[in-house]
Formats: C-alpha cells, structure tokens, sequence
C-alpha cells in the first residue's frame, strides 16, 4: 500500500467563504507536511471558466497522516465552519492530475516586487520567468495565505491544475501540491 491510499473531502459549510477555508486547509496541509505527514491536497471541483476552486477541498494520506490532519483543522469542525470529513479509501482509477504552485511573477505587482520575486527565483536556482515566458491561460487560482512576514498580512499563493502522472516542478511539494493523485 502506498501512502496516499485514503483520502478526505472537506466542505466548507457556507460557499462564500470557501476560498479563506481553503487557505486555512492548505496552511493545515503545510503543518502535517512540516510533521513529515506525507498528506498531498486536490480540488475535485476545480473550474478553468469560472477560475473557482469548487467546494470540495480533497487531501489524500494515509489513515495515520490524515487522522493527525484532523486534528490540525479541528477548530474548524468545532466551529461548525466545515463538514466532518470521514476517512475513505481511494477508487481505483487510471486518470491522474495533480496541482502546483505557480511562481511566475505575480502580474498584478509593481517592478519592486517582480524584481524581488526574480531574486528570489536565482537563490532558489530557478531562472526567473518574466510575464511574456508564460502568457495568462485563465487556469491559475488564488489563495491568500496568512503571514506574518508581510505588512498585509497576506501572501498571495498562485495554484495551476496539471493533468498526467507527473508534475513537472517541485513548487509548492511543502504545501501537499505537486503530487500526481488520482482524479475521481
């Protein structure tokens, strides 16, 4: 058995706050991760025409894996904000996708920014991308995570769907992205 072998669907319980919940289960998912709780995460309902995520916020691990990120989002169940996931297993299925994080420079930013973000792209050993490299396809949805390293409080965190058995970059892995899962 592999270790993405169960898996949960969380749903918010109200639809107009589902991308800040979002947000909350993918920083869950950065905790389980920083545990070394091998989790990975998937939006079933992912939309290119409407750029919405969907309800659904699907993460896979093991029984051991998801139980701890159970209780990562617990005040969130406590809180009546999502529904209480059950631990199921994964369908067999050969259709594969997986998610990732996209680091292009954020187009809506000034020059300092996009220069800090190239910056950042060279230490990280990437080479930077600049906005003609990869043209806006409408695929790309944002999450706004918390931080407490920026004065607005707020990072915003680009995420691409990809489709077939292998993510072509490793963007994003600290968050459960970037793992082929099964699409179902």
């Amino acid at each position: 058995m592999s270790d993405m072998d169960f898996y949960i669907d969380v749903i918010p319980e109200a639809a107009h706050v589902s991308r800040d919940i979002h947000a909350r289960l993918l920083m869950a998912a950065h905790y389980c991760q920083v545990k070394n709780e091998n989790v990975a995460v998937a939006w079933p309902d992912w939309s290119v025409k409407s750029s919405e995520f969907g309800l659904i916020f699907r993460v896979f691990g093991g029984v051991q894996a998801l139980s701890i990120y159970l209780g990562q989002i617990s005040g969130l169940t406590q809180n009546n904000l999502v529904k209480v996931p059950v631990i199921k297993p994964v369908p067999q299925t050969t259709k594969r996708h997986y998610f990732y994080r996209d680091r292009t420079v954020d187009r809506g930013s000034s020059a300092s920014a996009r220069a800090r973000l190239q910056r950042r792209a060279i230490a990280r050993g990437e080479a930077p991308k600049t906005i003609e490299e990869k043209p806006r396809t409408g695929g790309e949805h944002t999450l706004f995570m918390v931080s407490n390293h920026r004065p607005s409080g707020l990072i915003p965190f680009h995420i691409q769907r990809g489709l077939g058995a292998e993510c072509a970059t490793s963007s994003g892995k600290e968050y459960g992205l970037c793992v082929s899962l099964p699409d179902f």
